[in-house]
C-alpha cells in the first residue's frame, strides 16, 4: 500500500489592492479544496470630513471584524460569512491631529489588519461677541471663544483700563472682560485680539463716558421748614457682600457676594442729626448723654423711628423711608463712581472722615 504524504502549510499573500490569508492543504496525489480569506482593501484613507468606506471580504470559512483601535470615532456595520461587504463610518475630525483606527478581520488563526487614516481637521477660531457696551462704572463682562486648538487674548497695548483673563487656553473657553471706572467725559475702546495660528479674531469694548446725576440730583430738604441734604445716586448694578477688596474683613452673613440692580435714588448726606429729629418730632426718643446739634441721634427704637418718618412725610409732603441694605451699601461703595475700594470711593477713611465731620 502506497503511504501518502501531506504538506499544510499556511501562506499570507499581500497584493496589491488586495489582503488575504490562504489556507492551503495538498497532498503529493489528490488536490483537496483551499480555504481562503481576503480583503480587497489594504488600507483606507479618510479625508478629514465624516464618511463611510467600504471594504469587501471573501471567505470560505466563519471569520469576523471589530475596531481594535480608534473605536470611539470609527465604527462598522455587518459582520458575515462568506462574500460581504463591511462598511466603515468615519466620524468628521475637528481636531487638527492626524489619528489612525486599526480594523481587525479574524478567521481562526488568521488576521488580516486594515489601518485606517484620517486627515487632521481645520482649525477654527469664534467668538459670540465681537463688541461689548458697558457702562462708564467699573464692572465686567464675557465673551465665549469656541476653538479646537491653543489660542491667545491680548488686548491693546494703550488700553490699561481694560484687562482680560485667562490669556491663554486651549479649545473652548470663556474670557472675561474687566474695565476701570471711566472719569473722562469721552466714550472710550479697547480691541482684544484672539489669535490661534494665522487665524485672529478681534472684540471691541466700548465704554461709555460717566453719566452726571442728571435723573437723582443733590438737593437740601427744605420743607415745613426743616433743612437737611440730601444725595443723588444714580442707580446701576453692583456685587454686594463680602467681595474682594475687604479682604479677612467681613462677616460671615456677607456671603455668598451677589449681583444687585437698584434705581437711582436719593440719600441722606448724614445721618439723621439730633436737630433734625427735634426739629420733626419737638423732643429727644430717651434722656442721652451726649448731644449736640450735629451728633447723630442714638437710641431710637422701630417704634420712634417709624413715628419720624411718619410726621417726615407729612411736614415735607414727600415719601421718605430708611435705604434698604443694598441702597446703604451700593452707596456707600460710592454708587456708580466706586472705584472698587476698600472704603467707600476714595479708599481712604481718614480722608472721608475728615471730609464729612
Amino acid at each position: 500500500m502506497k503511504i501518502m504524504k501531506f504538506t499544510s502549510f499556511l501562506c499570507l499573500l499581500l497584493t496589491l489592492g488586495t489582503a488575504s490569508a490562504v489556507f492551503t492543504s495538498c497532498s503529493e496525489d489528490d488536490p483537496v479544496s483551499v480555504p481562503t480569506f481576503l480583503v480587497d482593501k489594504p488600507t483606507i484613507e479618510a479625508t478629514a470630513a465624516a464618511e463611510t468606506h467600504s471594504i469587501t471580504v471573501t471567505s470560505s470559512t466563519t471569520w469576523k471584524v471589530e475596531v481594535t483601535s480608534g473605536d470611539d470615532w470609527c465604527s462598522l456595520t455587518n459582520d458575515a460569512v462568506g462574500t460581504a461587504v463591511v462598511v466603515v463610518h468615519v466620524k468628521e475630525n475637528t481636531t487638527i491631529n492626524i489619528r489612525t483606527a486599526t480594523i481587525t478581520f479574524t478567521a481562526g488563526t488568521a488576521t488580516i489588519r486594515v489601518p485606517v487614516t484620517q486627515e487632521a481637521g481645520e482649525a477654527t477660531l469664534l467668538v459670540d461677541k465681537p463688541d461689548i457696551m458697558v457702562a462708564a462704572t467699573a464692572g465686567r463682562d464675557s465673551f465665549v471663544v469656541t476653538s479646537n486648538t491653543a489660542w491667545t487674548a491680548e488686548v491693546s497695548s494703550d488700553t490699561e483700563w481694560c484687562t482680560v483673563s485667562p490669556t491663554s487656553n486651549t479649545g473652548d473657553g470663556i474670557i472675561t472682560v474687566n474695565v476701570e471706572e471711566n472719569f473722562d467725559k469721552s466714550i472710550r475702546s479697547a480691541t482684544i485680539t484672539i489669535t490661534a495660528g494665522i487665524l485672529t479674531k478681534q472684540v471691541t469694548v466700548t465704554q461709555q463716558g460717566p453719566t452726571e446725576f442728571v435723573d437723582s440730583p443733590n438737593f437740601t430738604e427744605t420743607g415745613g421748614g426743616l433743612n437737611f441734604d440730601m444725595i443723588g445716586v444714580v442707580g446701576g448694578t453692583f456685587t454686594m457682600g463680602a467681595t474682594a477688596e475687604q479682604g479677612d474683613d467681613y462677616y460671615t452673613d456677607e456671603l455668598p457676594t451677589h449681583s444687585v440692580t437698584l434705581s437711582s435714588y436719593a440719600i441722606g448726606k448724614y445721618e439723621v442729626t439730633q436737630k433734625l429729629w427735634m426739629d420733626v418730632m419737638g423732643s429727644q426718643p430717651v434722656v442721652i448723654m451726649r448731644t449736640k446739634d450735629t451728633y447723630p441721634i442714638y437710641c431710637v427704637n422701630d417704634k420712634d423711628t417709624k413715628s419720624f418718618l411718619e410726621k417726615l412725610n407729612q411736614l415735607t409732603g414727600k415719601q421718605y423711608r430708611l435705604p434698604t441694605e443694598a441702597e446703604w451699601e451700593y452707596a456707600a461703595r460710592g454708587g456708580n463712581k466706586s472705584r472698587g475700594y476698600k472704603y467707600g470711593s476714595t479708599g481712604n477713611c481718614v480722608e472721608r472722615a475728615l471730609n464729612h465731620r
